[in-house]
């Protein structure tokens, strides 16, 4: 029977090692199509966070595109209000004692394993201002609060969550740069607004970093390891063909 190509068992390790690789967080904008007024962005880009900051942010739902862990970190906050964050059901962060600072390190205060296709389960919350629906919260994974908060005496936007996407974020020093949310990226971060003022709509009383890690990205895939070892049944097949000297 003749043998696969080498060159071909090669590539079939090397993109199963690359498919791996693969795997991040993205932005699903579906849930603004019911905003009052419409709105997919802001301008209103956290007044206070040292620069670089975004020019803009994006509204919608984190999603993961595959199986992996998201670490969260703290940034830091400008608010009266004392504000939270939640993930998955847990409270990881308050501003309560904090100064209203943006400085690094950034602390890691949380990692959540998630699912391909699996919203990211985590929110904010605020000790003041109106209750809506019964709640001061937004939850990412949560459809109705974050209609419910935007559209509150439709004023588009009381409370919210603002998104901007990152081509490389440093927790240790603060460096990032900002960059367009056109397909997956590792690495988000999450801007609170608890409108605390009513039209305080500056997205910037609490923002934390999101860092997404894939599962076994060190490791080659199932099908990489199944081409390595087609590679070494065909090397013991040729060499137990070749004539004793």
């Amino acid at each position: 029977m003749p043998s696969m190509p080498l060159k071909l068992l090669g590539t079939l390790a090397l993109a199963a090692t690359a498919s791996a690789a693969q795997a991040s967080l993205i932005l699903d904008t579906t849930v603004t199509a019911a905003f009052l007024p419409g709105a997919t962005t802001t301008n209103t880009i956290g007044n206070d966070l040292p620069a670089p900051r975004p020019s803009t942010l994006y509204y919608g739902q984190l999603r993961a595109d595959a199986d992996g862990f998201v670490d969260f970190y703290y940034v830091g906050n400008e608010a009266g209000y004392t504000n939270t964050l939640f993930v998955d059901d847990a409270l990881v962060a308050s501003t309560a004692g904090r100064p209203d600072s943006f400085n690094s390190p950034h602390l890691l205060v949380a990692t959540l394993a998630v699912s391909a296709g699996e919203l990211i389960d985590f929110g904010f919350c605020t000790s003041g201002g109106d209750r809506v629906l019964g709640s001061r919260c937004v939850a990412n994974d949560s459809a109705v609060s974050i209609i419910s908060q935007y559209n509150h005496r439709f004023v588009g936007g009381y409370r919210s969550i603002g998104f901007a996407a990152l081509s490389d974020y440093d927790p240790a020093t603060g460096a990032r740069t900002f960059t367009t949310p056109t397909g997956s990226r590792d690495n988000w971060m999450a801007f609170w607004d608890d409108s605390g003022a009513r039209y305080d709509d500056n997205h910037d009383d609490m923002i934390v970093g999101l860092s997404f890690r894939p599962v076994d990205v060190s490791e080659p895939g199932t099908l990489g390891l199944a081409a390595l070892g087609m590679m070494g049944a065909i090397f013991a097949a040729r060499r137990s063909r070749t004539p004793a000297c």
